[in-house]
């Protein structure tokens, strides 16, 4: 541990690229708390079986029993709408984004030196 004013952080912390990653991990674990598939899931699963089942004891009478059911990965349900969770998610995803092609680029950087140390010697 390094101190830092009056708090102590772990040393590998104070690297940019290790810094990054770890933001980017918190930022992927709070993007999961606010996925609209997962609150969706509960909600459609009960609809499909209850949409599928009176069908398919009926004989087939437009040739699709699935027409009328609800999609599987939707992000349109009553848990999601107008809770703001949409836009919360859609802010986590940016930064994560940005995060992510920020690692990508000193990924890069770190490669042409080694190509360029390879290419000298």
């Amino acid at each position: 541990f390094v101190p830092v004013g009056c708090i102590k952080i772990p040393e590998y912390l104070l690297d940019m690229q290790n810094l990054g990653s770890l933001a980017l991990l918190i930022i992927l674990l709070l993007m999961c708390t606010q996925e609209p598939i997962f609150y969706c899931a509960g909600e459609n699963a009960g609809r499909r079986l209850a949409a599928i089942a009176p069908a398919a004891s009926e004989p087939a009478a437009s040739g699709n029993l699935h027409a009328e059911s609800p999609s599987l990965f939707t992000q349109h349900c009553p848990s999601v709408e107008g809770t703001g969770r949409k836009d919360a998610y859609a802010a986590m995803s940016m930064f994560a984004m940005l995060l992510y092609w920020g690692l990508l680029i000193d990924l890069t950087i770190f490669s042409m030196r080694i190509s360029a140390y390879t290419l000298v010697c």
